[in-house]
């Protein structure tokens, strides 16, 4: 985000009472913290940042939809090795459908380097088949996953556009919109009874409980709305961005709805942070490897996506860089022998994820990779810095 829309952005939040303005600002700053980094990364970083996003999007989507599992068992889930919970829950979304379709909407990206990942995950989920009675059924369940982000791009839509952009004020209006929508809105379970057994024996309920509210869907399309707005450089998904507001607002102690949005926001924002910097650590993890400099130059590719998207199979590898089985297992030997290969047995086969080195993550962690900031950048964000402090004293906060 250029630092003269930091500017705008806080120009709301000083007019905000103390404890919203606050959050608002610092909901601000993640956001420009982000888009500076994201602005100036590398093609090898974004690649591995957009596996790093893909894997957020389908891991938070399938854990908001009610699906209960580990990251070990989402990656053996996604390679075909076993089913995704031990207990599936009868109200969630089938797993699978999902991921199809949220592959297949990132795969329209605006970003580039997030659409080609995509469209490289697609022939690498090998995911059981969700279980349904009939084939009518399943086709139902492909179109209300599509339907539902239908809804969702529709609901964005409705927001009115802002001559200066405040995204924490266009998420409260996105959680008015949302409350006003059947699609988003929480449904209360259906109680059925089943006909009488014999005499004198009890009679017996059914519970039918609705799937949850896919608020996926929206943190799946927010970034674009900020693309479009100029307050990104290029249109990310937001996980974790949109979530059920507190219900008890007479309550003192808990946060206004403004808080709750920003606080959201600068939560996602930083998520989106702390991908990018493993990002760093893994292209820095490359280099002092020497990988690029080795005949095999699609070792390197296949580092990355593993430290991008987490385990995967040997096959799936094949099918996300269109390599074939002989030449994929060279470019792991590669991996294997420079000590960056990481192998697990599951299920019969083998899953593969990579190690970082210690190294470039403190390099990272110190800061050394931050970039040089304009004259008329600092002078703006100089400003911006004003502002705060000029808001912290009026509010007693220093």
């Amino acid at each position: 985000m250029p630092l003269g829309g930091l500017s705008r952005l806080l120009h709301h939040s000083r007019q905000s009472t103390p404890r919203s303005g606050l959050a608002e600002i610092s909901a601000a700053l993640a956001l420009g913290r982000l888009d500076g980094r994201v602005a100036s990364m590398g093609h090898r970083v974004e690649r591995i940042f957009a596996a790093r996003i893909v894997r957020m999007v389908l891991v938070d989507a399938l854990r908001s939809e009610g699906h209960a599992f580990t990251d070990a068992r989402f990656h053996s889930w996604f390679a075909g090795l076993s089913t995704l919970s031990d207990e599936p829950s009868r109200s969630a979304r089938p797993p699978r459908t999902m991921c199809l379709a949220i592959l297949t909407e990132l795969n329209h990206s605006g970003w580039a380097p997030m659409a080609e990942l995509a469209r490289a995950m697609l022939p690498a989920l090998l995911a059981p088949a969700d279980h349904f009675e009939t084939a009518t059924s399943s086709e139902d369940a492909h179109q209300e996953v599509h339907a539902v982000l239908a809804v969702a791009r529709s609901l964005l839509t409705s927001i009115g556009v802002r001559q200066e952009p405040d995204p924490s004020a266009e998420l409260c209006e996105l959680h008015d919109a949302i409350g006003a929508d059947v699609t988003f809105t929480h449904q209360e379970p259906i109680f059925s009874s089943l006909p009488r057994g014999p005499i004198g024996a009890k009679p017996r309920h059914l519970v039918s409980r609705p799937p949850r509210p896919p608020f996926w869907a929206l943190d799946l399309l927010w970034g674009e709305r900020l693309f479009a707005q100029g307050l990104m450089s290029v249109p990310l998904p937001f996980p974790g961005l949109v979530k059920p507001m507190t219900e008890n607002v007479d309550d003192l102690d808990q946060p206004d709805p403004v808080s709750e949005v920003a606080a959201a926001l600068r939560h996602s924002a930083e998520r989106l942070i702390a991908a990018l910097k493993d990002a760093d650590v893994a292209v820095r993890t490359i280099v002092d490897g020497q990988l690029c400099h080795r005949n095999t130059s699609r070792a390197p590719m296949i580092f990355g996506i593993l430290a991008g998207f987490g385990q995967l199979r040997g096959a799936q590898l094949e099918a996300i860089i269109g390599a074939s089985r002989l030449g994929t297992r060279k470019m792991l030997s590669t991996l294997e022998k420079s000590g960056l290969l990481h192998q697990t047995r599951t299920a019969g086969a083998d899953l593969f994820s990579v190690r970082l080195k210690a190294e470039a993550r403190s390099v990272v962690d110190r800061g050394k990779d931050t970039p040089a900031l304009s004259r008329e950048a600092l002078d703006d964000y100089d400003t911006s810095m004003a502002a705060i402090d000029a808001l912290l004293a009026r509010t007693g906060a220093h």
